[in-house]
């Protein structure tokens, strides 16, 4: 059922929220929240690393809303079909192709983290903790898309906030090392997603926005107003980028340790003290499951649409597929397909951003 349009005036700030919760909930997921997508996408560069911070918040606040709305506008269409509206037919077939095998590929990164975070943290077997994670996964697939979006709106700030914190205390114990950083170039270089800062930090919200597009397409079909996608997406960028740059900041001071590890978020957190350590853990877990959930949504909304009881049978079917394939290392997973998927989703925010241009001087 569609939110029905109602009054810009009556905008509250936990209908702003609930958009830009369902926002941070995709990209926080494993590769931002353990940390490895920002050591390679930003982090990798130095002090560069601020100017890709700086191009993806500017892709973000653009190009989710261009999506939002376009989800929004199309909202009485359960058949709408974004990469088509965006890119066109032809090269729109391409992507519902490509766009399912890299979210199946996503998935099995998420599930991958959570074993590397539980057994970093707890000692505890690594496949164990994959298999309780995509059971919950589907649990929380199949309670339905709107159930999700307004507990996880209430989750994300709290995963934001904790993110930040762990990430200022540790700049504040460490900041004497902010002037080494110049000098870890040698350590810095294995870790970069593309060849130089500015097109790493288009790659970023490349990345985001193609991979995430049937999802945010939605998430702005369930807004009451422009109005709300807006400020939603504006606060959710925001977020999300401030984040990105204080954890940068604290990996850098920290990079010489942190490049020993799978899970560099947990490493910070460990710097401030085991209790901490216990609760980043939980914040952690909490983060994969978001995007987690966001996935699998994404995935299996392409598979038996009009079948409720085959498209929860092919749901099961991706967790498991997805946690057999997460066996392999964590981070060999991130380095390896997340920058490809980077690569294949930039035509895709190039048509974002041109439409939504185009759309801008025509009215």
């Amino acid at each position: 059922m569609n939110t029905p349009h109602t009054n810009n005036d009556n905008l509250s700030f936990s209908d702003i929220n609930k958009i830009a919760g369902g926002f941070v909930a995709w990209i926080i997921g494993a590769g931002f929240a353990t940390g490895r997508e920002i050591l390679n996408f930003f982090a990798s560069f130095g002090y560069l690393a601020y100017g890709a911070i700086i191009i993806t918040l500017v892709g973000f606040i653009f190009s989710v809303k261009v999506v939002m709305e376009a989800g929004y506008e199309h909202r009485d269409n359960p058949d709408f079909r974004q990469y088509d509206y965006f890119c066109g037919k032809k090269i729109g077939k391409i992507y519902y192709i490509v766009v399912p095998v890299f979210l199946f590929l996503l998935m099995a990164i998420l599930i991958s983290a959570t074993g590397s975070t539980i057994q970093e943290n707890y000692g505890i077997n690594r496949y164990i903790g994959s298999i309780i994670v995509a059971i919950i996964i589907f649990m929380s697939y199949i309670s339905g898309f709107e159930r999700f979006i307004q507990v996880i709106s209430k989750v994300t700030p709290i995963l934001i906030v904790f993110f930040i914190l762990v990430g200022l205390i540790v700049i504040q114990k460490d900041y004497s090392n902010f002037s080494l950083i110049g000098d870890l170039q040698s350590i810095l270089k294995q870790y970069k997603a593309g060849p130089v800062w500015y097109f790493s930090g288009f790659l970023y919200f490349s990345l985001a926005v193609s991979a995430g597009g049937t999802y945010i397409s939605r998430l702005g079909a369930s807004a009451r107003s422009l109005k709300q996608i807006k400020y939603g997406s504006l606060l959710g960028s925001i977020e999300v980028c401030l984040a990105i740059a204080i954890i940068s900041t604290a990996i850098l001071l920290n990079i010489e340790h942190i490049s020993k590890v799978d899970v560099p978020t947990l490493y910070l957190a460990q710097r401030i003290g085991p209790l901490v350590a216990n609760a980043f853990t939980i914040v952690l877990l909490l983060g994969i499951f978001s995007a987690s959930a966001a996935t699998m949504w994404s995935l299996c909304k392409f598979m038996y649409a009009d079948n409720p009881r085959k498209n929860k049978l092919a749901a099961l079917l991706v967790a498991i597929l997805a946690t057999l394939v997460g066996v392999f290392p964590f981070a060999k997973l991130v380095a390896i397909i997340l920058p490809i998927m980077a690569y294949i989703g930039m035509f895709y925010v190039v048509c974002v951003v041109y439409k939504g241009l185009k759309l801008k001087f025509k009215n």
